[in-house]
């Protein structure tokens, strides 16, 4: 668990993470990596803070609509490759389940490291 703290750490100093509709990512890993949260309740606030973003994302005018898909395009990703993990959270047990997270974290966090910065339009 101590490896999943740790990457959970890094992935709240991202600034793309922070900066887009999906920075509840980030608390909400830290607080399951240190107990705090059940993965059931973590799926749950995932799914509630997930439903929020999306309709204040729907919601936007068109190019702001486009313009948050092309610079969190990784984000939006990582909250789609979590969402699919916490939704398949009893087909797995507690090991697998907290692998694929941890992996589906790295992921990210190498993706992030590897890109240049976009520069907005």
């Amino acid at each position: 668990m101590e490896t999943f703290i740790q990457l959970t750490e890094k992935l709240a100093e991202s600034s793309s993470l922070q900066c887009s509709m999906v920075s509840f990512i980030p608390s909400l890993l830290q607080k399951y990596a240190q107990g705090e949260l059940t993965r059931s309740e973590l799926s749950a606030e995932f799914m509630k803070q997930t439903r929020i973003q999306q309709f204040y994302f729907m919601h936007m005018p068109k190019n702001e609509i486009q313009n948050n898909q092309r610079l969190f395009h990784r984000e939006f990703i990582l909250a789609d490759q979590l969402g699919d993990i916490l939704e398949n959270q009893f087909a797995v047990d507690q090991n697998q389940f907290h692998s694929s997270l941890e992996q589906c974290v790295a992921e990210y966090l190498r993706s992030v490291e590897q890109s240049e910065p976009v520069s907005p339009p």
